[in-house]
């Protein structure tokens, strides 16, 4: 019933920016539509994965996906992302980008949904008027000048190894309200993509001189907690920006579940004068709600593996493996370092490198990679990241022994554990733009 309300509800809101398309198409006549795109083929091996006799041995039928999956070094992506923005005049214009994959994950997999193939990016609706602007869709929200964590920005996982990449949509409304040309407030209302949960925003932005600063307000009903959020930007012979967020609970269950815990990230950036062509960049972050003893990873725990076994025996769920650890709140630790640096060799050829840093762990994720265009269109980026650290950390996780109750279940079990979580991995990524 509840899918059923969700897959109405998708519907409903395509149905409706539709009709507005429409009906602006339909009261102005000199639309000049806007074309654009990329078409795009991801190669990726990941190295350290081992499974033991798991891959060769005939599994439990309801087991026999996800092993498969699993037991897959090889990652393909091939997709084209062709997006459509149609102005009506100055004040209204729709823009609509789609995602169709062709290859996804692993190179052999099940398609079962239109999903699966196809996913609608962005469709959202603008309208400017003379105090307020609109927007109604799917869209991306983002802000704060943070890398990789965005303490603030609603529903925006971020990916460690993929900087560049395209964030999210979420449905939602909002509305902007500008005071001078130098500041104004958002406010909006937004779901995540399975409407599974909403929240609500305030958001003020102000820019003084250089210096620009912003303060969030979040009403989150489905977690019962509000984050009131600030984020500044500026230049002081070097880059430097702030992100900070504390998350404040209204109702719980549970006495000890009313705590309030908060994050920060700082941060600088430099462009040097002598050799322009390279920047850096080096970030802190700390999460009080982080774990500061890595025997209490959840990977290190009973209870974290009896929770990652369940994911086996409910394959609908998938496993929650990543190169960066098991987690399904991304990040375990308390405090990070970020560090990275770009090279322009050429106009048309770069280097770039990064560290990302358990401190107490320690542990980190270090990664290179060359990027070339050519032909005005083409880009290939090609590049690898390496993860280390002691066994048990969290960018090594090591073997995993699971449950007694699921591994006698597995054929092929290995009696040293499996190793879920590749130690390298090397991608190549080659892109046209049109």
């Amino acid at each position: 019933m509840r899918e059923t309300m969700r897959r109405t509800l998708r519907f409903e809101l395509g149905v409706l920016l539709v009709c507005l398309l429409w009906g602006s198409i339909g009261q102005v006549e000199a639309a000049k539509l806007k074309f654009r795109g990329y078409a795009e083929s991801r190669y990726s091996y990941l190295y350290g994965l081992d499974l033991g006799n798991i891959c060769n041995e005939e599994q439990p039928e309801v087991l026999q996906a996800l092993v498969k999956s699993l037991c897959d070094s090889h990652i393909l992506i091939n997709r084209v992302v062709p997006s459509f923005k149609i102005p009506f005049g100055r004040k209204v214009r729709v823009r609509v980008t789609a995602n169709l994959t062709t290859t996804h994950f692993k190179l052999d997999r099940q398609i079962t949904k239109i999903d699966d193939i196809l996913v609608l990016q962005r469709m959202y609706f603008d309208l400017r008027t003379k105090y307020v602007d609109f927007r109604l869709g799917l869209q991306a929200v983002q802000w704060g000048t943070a890398q990789l964590w965005q303490l603030t920005a609603p529903f925006n996982p971020q990916d460690a190894t993929d900087p560049n990449a395209e964030i999210p949509g979420v449905w939602g409304i909002n509305a902007y309200v500008p005071y001078s040309n130098t500041g104004g407030f958002r406010a909006g209302v937004v779901a995540s993509r399975d409407f599974q949960a909403a929240l609500s925003y305030l958001r003020w932005k102000h820019t003084f001189g250089t210096t620009q600063v912003a303060a969030t307000v979040l009403y989150d009903g489905a977690n019962k907690r509000m984050t009131f959020g600030t984020d500044l930007k500026g230049n002081l012979e070097v880059g430097f920006w702030v992100d900070a967020a504390l998350y404040v609970p209204y109702e719980a269950e549970k006495p000890e579940d009313m705590w309030i815990s908060g994050a920060v990230a700082v941060g600088i950036d430099y462009s040097f004068k002598v050799l322009e062509s390279l920047y850096f960049s080096l970030q802190y972050y700390y999460n009080y709600a982080g774990i500061t003893d890595s025997s209490k990873y959840p990977f290190n725990t009973e209870a974290g593996l009896n929770a990652l076994a369940s994911q086996f025996t409910n394959p609908s769920q998938g496993a929650s493996v990543t190169g960066i650890g098991i987690s399904s709140g991304g990040f375990l630790g308390a405090h990070y370092l970020l560090f990275n640096a770009r090279l322009s060799i050429l106009e048309e050829l770069s280097v770039s490198t990064l560290v990302l840093m358990n401190i107490l762990d320690p542990s980190a994720m270090l990664g290179a990679t060359i990027a070339y265009t050519f032909l005005d269109n083409f880009s290939l980026t090609v590049g690898s990241y390496f993860f280390v650290g002691p066994e048990g950390s969290e960018f090594n996780i090591g073997r995993l022994k699971l449950p007694d109750a699921v591994s006698a279940t597995l054929a092929g079990y290995p009696s040293e554990g499996i190793a879920l979580s590749p130690r390298v991995v090397i991608f190549g990524w080659l892109r046209y733009s049109f």
